[in-house]
């Protein structure tokens, strides 16, 4: 269904939720049980690899601060910890920066989606 096409709040087809935000309509999905199960589902993974991803980074800080204090650099041959980073993980880093890109583009999309959801939290 195109949004333009969608019933205004209150007018909702059956099967149908929506939900305005000043101009922005925010969902216009069907509302049936099959469409919430796949949502749940989605919502789960999420936040299941964000917690995991969260866990890893703690992790991985933790063991470069010891590489760094018990100067592995030096013990594999590189001249400095920035040579050591740069020629050991360098591929991967590029990696995680892309990921990191992808995390400020998703945090921007929700930020904007709690502004436009606040002026309804507050007409509770």
């Amino acid at each position: 269904m195109n949004p333009r096409d969608a019933a205004a709040p209150g007018q909702e087809t059956e099967g149908e939720v929506h939900i305005k935000a000043g101009s922005l309509l925010v969902s216009s999905l069907p509302a049936g049980p099959d469409i919430a199960h796949e949502a749940r589902q989605r919502r789960d993974r999420i936040k299941l690899l964000l917690t995991s991803m969260a866990e890893q980074t703690n992790k991985v800080v933790a063991i470069l601060e010891q590489a760094q204090t018990n100067e592995d650099h030096l013990a594999l041959g590189h001249k400095s910890w920035t040579a050591y980073i740069a020629g050991e993980y360098a591929g991967l880093l590029e990696d995680l920066n892309r990921a990191a890109s992808q995390l400020s583009r998703i945090e921007t999309i929700l930020d904007r989606i709690l502004r436009n959801l606040a002026p309804l939290a507050g007409a509770r």
